[in-house]
């Protein structure tokens, strides 16, 4: 089972690379449970509360769209960097 917390309507949620592949590999297998629209205070220490729970079971990667959110752009080729500040490693996200 996959779990997620989000503050926001649970409609789209984030996954990684690795929870990707798990589901790819144990397709209709697995499950994903949703709890959505959290409140989280703002006070020193802050609490979530509420939230509603969605549960899809069994969940597989094909009842939704794959979208690309976050590419990382790595110039160091393990020896040298590629960019003008060689030996300096450099590392860049794109969101």
């Amino acid at each position: 089972m996959e779990v997620k917390g989000t503050r926001t309507n649970g409609i789209t949620i984030a996954l990684t690379k690795n929870e990707v592949a798990f589901a790819q590999q144990h397709d209709g297998a697995c499950e994903l449970f949703i709890l959505h629209s959290i409140t989280v205070n703002s006070d020193k220490n802050p609490k979530a509360t509420g939230g509603t729970r969605n549960i899809i079971a069994p969940w597989n990667l094909t009842g939704g769209t794959l979208t690309p959110t976050k590419l990382v752009f790595d110039l160091w080729d393990g020896g040298s960097c590629l960019g003008r500040n060689r030996g300096i490693r450099m590392s860049g996200e794109f969101l």
